[in-house]
């Protein structure tokens, strides 16, 4: 067996795999959307993350600008939304997102996708992800700006934050 086919057939069996793993972890309500984000971690799809579309909530209250960077909180949902500068994230944007495939940037993403073009879904539901021929155009990245690394500063300051309220919690 050439190298090429031996490289497919290893590509063919990773991707079902993933896709069978991804089924039972994911549970019945990302099925219907699956499949777009896996042609997209096949190579097949050009998304861009959409990190607002999925935001997450912890001891801290809302984390920004999601869970994986974790470079802030707000108070509020409305805060979160509206005071996060979502257009700074992604791969593209900003050298931590540069090589990041995650569903919880992608996944909305893949959903905007299905909703704008239900035919694309069925098609990538029908016939699985691609393994063979071209894959879409990567995302340059020689506009990304630098990382910045914030999050021990953060949970410094929760950590005191929390130390203060039990102070006065206990002296009332």
């Amino acid at each position: 067996m050439s190298h090429a086919r031996e490289e497919a057939l290893f590509t063919r069996s990773f991707v079902t795999l993933m896709g069978a793993q991804l089924l039972q972890s994911l549970g019945y309500a990302s099925m219907l959307l699956l499949p777009l984000y896996l042609d997209f971690l096949a190579g097949n799809q050009a998304y861009k993350c959409s990190p607002w579309g999925t935001p997450t909530r912890n001891i801290f209250v809302w984390q920004r600008p999601c869970y994986l960077l974790n470079e802030g909180y707000a108070e509020t949902f409305q805060a979160l939304m509206e005071e996060t500068e979502w257009d700074a994230y992604g791969t593209g944007n900003y050298e931590k997102c540069a090589n990041c495939m995650a569903h919880c940037g992608y996944e909305p993403t893949a959903v905007a996708d299905a909703v704008k073009n239900p035919l694309r879904i069925a098609a990538a539901a029908l016939r699985g992800p691609r393994t063979e021929g071209p894959m879409a155009p990567e995302i340059a990245l020689d506009g990304q700006r630098p990382a910045v690394y914030v999050f021990d500063e953060l949970v410094r300051d929760a950590a005191t934050k929390a130390t203060e309220d039990n102070a006065h919690s206990s002296a009332a």
